[in-house]
């Protein structure tokens, strides 16, 4: 008996036992269950495969996982009405990579219990490095996929994983690296490579195939690592190429029209030498050093095509203003010329039709219009020419009109002088067109700093591009947190030190609360630092005065000023609450730094360390200013980033061949598109990808000079030779100021003939200068705003040439120097009354009494009498025939110390005069009123010359 109860107890276990390697994860079957069996197998060798693992998984959620036994089998049972995802994988934990290609299974909702039989085929496991960096972003690719193509992804109903990457159609239920994929063995395959990533709001998509894999010779479980580098960089290389050869297209299609494009041939020829570069290193297998010469290539050739495509569309648009342009100054040519109106409207179609026949065959921008559109805008422009003629007088005030009139009679008498100056105007504004260029560009560039402090820290200073007036903008661009890594992976960098820093901000960000006292620290300024990393750089642990300075393990540890702990008597190691907004968490307060070296300590890039903030001025106005020591708490950059969302400000770093900055500056600023700082010497140099400012033509500006002192010795001339004629002037009654008009009048009417006719032959010298293949490095001037910086160039000229000569000569007011007589003794009792040979207008009356008075009682002062001795009165006056204006000087002062007796100056405009003209009328004796006299005309002629030269 006891025999056959062993017996069966024996018999029991084995059941037990045998069930548990058939179903080892079998479980009571329920209502709802269905059950899911199979065998695992070696596709090659057809042998069962132990301890495979079957998982099964529902919207990416893991319900179950079973291990397949001796035999190879699995058992599992699942919701009959939920879909699922079955993966069956295996990987010997003792080679490096995976033994066999997953598969997948889609199990859909089903009544009936399902028998899979599924074959592994062996593989090994291939591991991309680097990141997918290509020319048209700053930033490694985000999205990818590898799909490994040649496996039969329809076999039994189920299909091998094939997919990888960020975002593959299977979930990554494997755990393992994005650039983890796995290879079939002793099969054909290729990798198909997507990527893509989010530009300026466009998303961009790169695809390229590795299929230079399959003459590795791959053994089971094993592990390669391949390099990103040396396809991306193909892919690169191909996609800059292409590139190139479409703007080597677009050039010469807008060489053949007519542009004279040689400092663009200079920019294809730049970006093409970089290209050649990049093929050499590639060659060398150099990918890195290959991809910034990709990056400055493409950089280049993006804008040189906006600069090409800008030529044509201002080329284009510009044909109609410049049109219209010509028939102004055709209407110039005929004013100057004649002074009938119908000789102005019948000569100045004929000027016009002139110079548009070599606008027409000189600018190229006229062939990209249609020639009836061009027709019939000429037509509407010569219309409104004649309007403009038949208008002008009738809104522009009769003076101007003669002012002009009289302006141009003069030139016609000088005709010769007239003559040289026009040409001499010419020629500079056709050198100005033709030789000189100034362009606004994009591209790397390296600017020196004036600011030169004394103590630079050496390394590179890495931040985000900032505005270009920071005072003006209240908040820095922060950099992205991935740089950190991004250059954490670069083998030339020795030392890498984030700071991150908050952003100015009115209120505090925190308050410093102690539970033994009622304390309430405001605090507006955080700096989070990688302490070993910021003491090599900066040494800012030197600025530690009391416990110790910060470690890389350091958690919820803060430094403050010394000043600070000892005015509220904080001891270090001391526990302080440190509340934002409703969040609240404790520190310690570790160390004490000194405030006032602090504001000492300067970065690489010349600036100081401590954060800003803001501030309110005059009138609720916000300005910048930088925080006080006191205000200011360090800690550990992890702390700063997490508890106060403190952005990343900059990056400080050093590099193993410190000589070799402004290679490693450039790379860095090409690939990643930061603002890149360092010091060479006592100078710190900024390497930066932007905008820049591109001059040429700089050699002409002394011809220039030349030619501006040219114009000014002809006007000076011009002035002196009217010495007779500006007496006569004066003398009917033009003020000082109608004689300048009269200048600026001739001035203008040379400045606007000569420039327009210089900007036409200056266009029209590319013409000349491409068909004589003379070289000048400059660009055309397509647009039309160059014809209107063309007459400002000239007018200014002229104007420039006037008015120093004006400033020089004295002549402009003859009748204040000439000698004049005292006349006749008036009868006893009567005053003297003297008439002053000098007008000006009504706005200018205020003005000269203000400077009489002011004289008048300069000279008191200097005598040292006292201004209440007398006084000085306004008086005006109204009549039927004139308006009178005076101003009383009611002093006596004796012979002893003046010579002043009680006078008038007295301005009278009548009613059909626009100015005003000016007796003075005085007492005492001959002596006496010759001074007082004296005293006015001298008062009078230094306000017109300050008037000249305001």
């Amino acid at each position: 008996m006891k025999t056959k109860w062993l017996i069966f107890i024996i018999f029991t276990i084995f059941i037990g036992l045998l069930s548990s390697f058939t179903l080892p994860c079998s479980r009571a079957q329920l209502p709802n269950d269905r059950l899911v069996s199979g065998v695992v197998l070696d596709n090659v060798t057809s042998q069962p495969i132990v301890n495979a693992s079957v998982s099964v998984w529902t919207y990416q959620r893991l319900v179950e996982t079973v291990i397949t036994n001796d035999s190879g089998r699995f058992a599992l049972k699942v919701n009959r009405e939920i879909p699922y995802q079955m993966y069956v994988y295996y990987d010997d934990l003792d080679s490096p990579g995976f033994d066999y290609i997953p598969v997948i299974k889609e199990l859909h909702p089903s009544n009936g219990n399902v028998t899979l039989s599924i074959r592994l085929l062996p593989a090994a496991s291939i591991l991309f490095r680097g990141n997918f960096w290509f020319v048209e972003s700053t930033n490694p690719f985000e999205t990818y996929t590898f799909t490994v193509t040649g496996l039969n992804l329809s076999q039994s109903n189920y299909g091998y994983v094939n997919t990888y990457g960020t975002s593959p159609p299977t979930h990554n239920f494997l755990n393992i690296s994005s650039k983890h994929i796995m290879v079939p063995l002793d099969a054909t395959f290729q990798i198909a490579v997507n990527a893509s990533i989010l530009v300026s709001g466009k998303k961009i998509h790169k695809f390229f195939v590795v299929n230079d894999l399959e003459s590795i010779n791959l053994a089971k479980g094993q592990l390669i690592q391949v390099g990103l580098e040396q396809y991306t960089s193909l892919i690169n290389y191909e996609f800059t190429e292409d590139q190139i050869n479409a703007t080597s297209h677009l050039l010469s299609q807008l060489e053949k029209k007519g542009f004279y494009l040689i400092v663009e041939k200079g920019d294809l020829i730049n970006a093409a030498s970089l290209l050649e570069q990049a093929r050499v290193k590639r060659s060398k297998m150099q990918y890195s050093k290959a991809y910034i010469d990709l990056k400055e290539a493409y950089i280049d050739n993006v804008a040189l095509v906006q600069r090409l495509e800008s030529i044509y569309t201002n080329a284009a648009g510009s044909v109609y203003i410049l049109t219209f342009f010509l028939v102004l100054t055709s209407l110039a040519i005929s004013l100057l010329l004649f002074e009938r109106i119908f000789q102005k409207l019948a000569t100045y179609p004929f000027f016009f039709s002139a110079l548009f026949s070599i606008f027409y065959y000189t600018y190229p921008g006229c062939l990209l219009i249609p020639f009836q559109s061009l027709l019939t805008f000429i037509f509407i422009s010569l219309i409104l020419g004649a309007v403009l003629l038949f208008i002008t007088p009738l809104i522009v005030k009769e003076k101007i009109i003669s002012t002009f009139s009289l302006a141009k009679r003069n030139l016609r008498r000088r005709k010769t002088r007239f003559i040289l100056t026009l040409i001499t105007v010419i020629t500079l504004v056709t050198s100005f067109v033709s030789f000189t260029s100034f362009s606004t560009g994009y591209g790397f560039t390296t600017k020196q700093h004036s600011y030169l402090p004394s103590n630079l820290s050496e390394g590179l200073f890495i931040q985000h591009p900032q505005p270009s007036d920071p005072q003006a903008t209240f908040y820095f661009i922060p950099l992205e947190p991935s740089l950190i890594e991004l250059l954490g992976e670069q083998s030339e960098i020795r030392q890498l030190a984030p700071k991150a820093e908050n952003q100015p901000q009115l209120s505090p960000l925190a308050f410093l609360n102690t539970s033994s006292s009622s304390l309430h620290i405001p605090i507006h300024g955080v700096i989070g630092i990688q302490p070993s990393a910021e003491a090599e750089i900066l040494k800012i642990d030197n600025l530690i005065t009391g416990g110790r300075y910060l470690r890389d393990e350091d958690e919820n540890v803060i430094l403050i000023s010394d000043d600070l702990a000892k005015e509220k008597g904080i001891e270090i190691n001391s526990q302080i609450n440190l509340q934002r907004a409703r969040a609240s968490f404790q520190v310690t307060v570790i160390g004490l730094f000194d405030g006032r070296r602090l504001l000492q300590i300067k970065d690489i890039n010349g600036e100081g360390l401590s954060p800003s903030k803001l501030m309110l001025g005059e009138r609720e106005s916000l300005h910048k200013i930088r925080c006080n020591p006191n205000e200011i708490i360090i800690m550990p950059f992890k702390d700063a980033a997490d508890s106060f969302n403190a952005p990343l400000s900059r990056l400080n770093v050093l590099i193993e061949n410190p000589q070799d900055q402004s290679i490693f500056a450039k790379e860095l600023a090409l690939k990643h598109g930061v603002s890149i700082y360092y010091s060479i010497g006592q100078k710190i140099y900024e390497a930066i990808v932007g905008s820049l400012i591109e001059e040429r033509g700089s050699f002409i500006f002394i011809p220039w000079l030349i030619v501006i002192l040219n114009v000014v010795v002809t006007m000076l001339n011009s002035i002196f030779e009217y010495r007779k004629e500006i007496k006569t002037l004066s003398a009917v009654g033009l003020s000082p100021s109608d004689i300048i008009e009269l200048f600026i009048a001739e001035a203008a009417v040379i400045g606007i003939a000569g420039g327009g006719i210089g900007y036409l032959l200056g266009i029209g010298n590319y013409k000349l200068m491409s068909m004589l293949s003379i070289i000048v490095e400059v660009r055309f001037k397509v647009s039309a705003v160059w014809s209107f910086a063309s007459i400002l160039l000239s007018v200014s000229t002229v104007l420039v040439g006037a008015f120093v000569a004006l400033r020089y000569s004295i002549v402009i007011t003859p009748s204040m120097l000439r000698r004049w007589k005292i006349g006749t003794t008036p009868p006893t009792g009567k005053p003297w009354t003297f008439s002053i040979p000098f007008r000006v207008r009504e706005k200018e009356l205020a003005s000269l009494f203000d400077h009489v008075t002011t004289s008048f009682k300069n000279y008191m002062i200097n005598e040292g009498i006292d201004e209440k001795t007398g006084e000085i009165k306004y008086f005006s006056k109204e009549t039927d025939d004139a308006n009178i204006m005076s101003i009383h000087f009611n002093y006596f002062i004796g012979r002893a110390l003046a010579r002043f007796f009680p006078f008038q100056l007295v301005a009278t405009k009548n009613k059909n005069e626009d100015t005003y003209s000016f007796d003075v009328i005085c007492k005492g004796g001959e002596e006496n009123v010759k001074e007082t006299v004296n005293f006015i005309r001298r008062s009078i002629m230094e306000w017109s010359a300050t008037q000249m030269r305001n």
